[in-house]
């Protein structure tokens, strides 16, 4: 690895961290598939970014239910409004 390839990689990293801690995941997980180009067989990269895709496809999960729940709750609301407009 060039110096150049290693000190680019060390910011991915650091950056990476980084959004972590202010969780930002989708800029964590760009800068950990970054530093996996320039170090491909690097276990510990490959897990923390597996962690964090992980953590976004949950997270991904939990706002299509509440967006789901938010549909059907409209629904409801707007069905008894329609029915007690046609009662009227």
């Amino acid at each position: 690895m060039k110096a150049n390839e290693a000190d680019r990689l060390k910011c991915h990293i650091r950056r990476r961290d980084a959004f972590r801690n202010l969780e930002m995941w989708e800029e964590a997980l760009t800068d950990s598939k970054e530093a996996i180009q320039l170090e491909p067989m690097s276990e510990e990269l490959i897990s923390v970014r597996d962690e964090i895709q992980m953590f976004l496809n949950r997270e991904d999960r939990k706002n299509k239910e509440k967006v789901g729940e938010r549909i059907a709750t409209n629904t409801n609301a707007n069905m008894r409004a329609t029915s007690s407009d046609e009662e009227d």
